[in-house]
């Protein structure tokens, strides 16, 4: 037995699963174009090179034996070894990634990049995908340091010498707070604030820019620091301060009253941006390409 092993044929192994599955030779010979007797006689053969009978035959009727049930998912493990296989060969010739190591700012959860992951992975699926989360300044850290081959950060005009920095698309943000906060100040939202009044009050700001050497998101000096946008809703939620958010972000939020939105005197349209980050001297292959053409259609939908 353990001669014919090495032996193996993989289209006798291939017909033993598929007749499994569907339980008769000339069901499986009419999903692949064949002759019933060809599956018959592929099972046939491996049955003499293990020596166990798979299957009791009972006119056109086939029952599995024991054996065949004990075999089976073994059986279709190894198919399914091989076709991984030959996927990861097939990448060689187009010269796709067979690896790929992505780093995601914490704060684009609003653009679901959760859904981008699962849609690459079907679509790439001989291609090892791994996920790396952190706030912008890691992500760009990790890049740099080659622990990931590519990142999806907020635009931050951090432009390090050795990465190339691509924007994907705007996305728009708003100032909100919640309203006990607001009541607090005693303040009629109805209306624009006064920016000298706004600055009274407590900011809640992205840490991560900051340190970047970008503060064009401080509006005043009362400043309350974070590493998401996750954190600053939660925290403008419960009262610390205002904060601003895009605005995919905080709809459920501003529906249930959780928070409201305001604007201040001479407040132009608030606008932010997500980029891409690579090394320069990475080649970004069709993996890399097609995940961020999926991140972006999900991001402008959403």
């Amino acid at each position: 037995m353990f001669n014919a092993l090495k032996e193996l044929k993989l289209i006798e192994l291939k017909a033993f699963v598929t007749t499994y599955e569907s339980g008769s030779f000339a069901v499986v010979a009419q999903q692949y174009g064949k002759h019933a007797t060809t599956y018959s006689r592929r099972v046939g053969n491996l049955e003499i090179d293990l020596g166990v009978t798979l299957f009791e035959r009972n006119g056109g009727h086939l029952v599995p034996t024991e054996d065949a049930t004990s075999l089976y998912h073994p059986a279709k493990s190894v198919l399914s070894e091989v076709e991984h296989f030959r996927r990861r060969v097939q990448l060689c010739f187009e010269e796709s990634e067979s690896y790929l190591k992505v780093a995601i700012d914490s704060s684009l959860s609003a653009f679901a990049p959760e859904l981008t992951i699962a849609e690459i992975s079907k679509e790439f699926p001989a291609t090892e995908i791994e996920v790396l989360t952190g706030n912008t300044e890691q992500v760009i850290e990790m890049v740099l340091s080659k622990q990931a081959d590519m990142g999806l950060a907020l635009s931050n005009f951090y432009c390090h010498p050795e990465i190339t920095t691509r924007k994907l698309f705007d996305f728009r943000f708003i100032r909100v707070m919640s309203p006990d906060y607001a009541k607090s100040f005693g303040l009629n939202l109805t209306h624009p604030l006064e920016p000298s009044l706004i600055r009274t009050m407590k900011q809640i700001v992205l840490a991560p820019i900051n340190r970047l050497g970008v503060e064009a998101q401080n509006y005043g000096n009362h400043l309350l620091h974070v590493d998401s946008f996750q954190m600053a809703k939660s925290l403008a939620i419960n009262g610390a301060g205002w904060t601003n958010l895009p605005l995919v972000d905080c709809l459920d939020a501003l529906d249930s009253g959780d928070l409201v939105q305001f604007e201040g005197n001479y407040d132009y349209e608030l606008e932010w941006s997500v980029n891409e980050t690579w090394l320069i001297e990475t080649n970004r292959g069709p993996v890399a390409r097609r995940l961020v053409q999926l991140f972006r259609g999900y991001a402008v939908k959403s």
